[in-house]
C-alpha cells in the first residue's frame, strides 16, 4: 500500500509506528552495544544522479530504511571498480536488473563505498 493512499488519520497512525519501530529497534542496538552500521550505499556503484531518479529508485533502499529510522549517515569509498568487475551478471532480467547493469557498464574508477550510521542524535559522539 502506498502512503499516497492514506487519509490523516491512517498517516498519523502510520508515523507513531514508525517512531515505536524506531525506538525499538535502537534500543535493541543500545542493548548489544552496537554504535554504529556499516552497510552497502548501493548495491551497485555510484549511479549518475539522473539514473537513479528516473529508473533506479529502488536501488536506494538501503538508505530509505535508515533515514526512516532517522540515522545521520555518512559515506566511506571503500574502492573502485576494476576491469573484472564491471559488470553486472544476473539470472534476473527484470527492470531493475536492466537498471544495475546500465549503471556497470564502463564503471571502471566508480567508487565503491558503505554508508556509516550512528544512532539519531548521535552523529558527533
Amino acid at each position: 500500500r502506498d502512503i499516497e493512499d492514506l487519509n490523516i488519520l491512517q498517516l498519523g497512525s502510520w508515523i507513531v509506528e514508525l517512531k515505536i519501530a524506531s525506538a525499538e529497534f535502537w534500543e535493541h542496538m543500545e542493548d548489544q552495544n552496537i554504535d554504529l552500521l556499516i552497510c552497502p550505499t548501493l548495491p551497485v556503484v555510484a549511479a549518475p544522479h539522473t539514473l537513479l531518479s528516473t529508473k533506479g529508485t529502488p536501488l536506494l533502499s538501503y538508505t530509505y530504511l535508515m533515514n526512516a529510522l532517522k540515522c545521520p549517515a555518512g559515506t566511506v569509498p571503500v574502492t573502485e571498480v576494476t576491469q573484472e568487475e564491471q559488470y553486472f551478471n544476473s539470472h534476473i532480467s527484470d527492470e531493475l536488473a536492466g537498471v544495475a547493469n546500465e549503471i556497470m557498464q564502463n564503471s571502471i574508477g566508480m567508487p565503491v563505498g558503505v554508508q556509516v550510521y550512528a544512532a539519531p542524535y548521535r552523529d558527533e559522539d
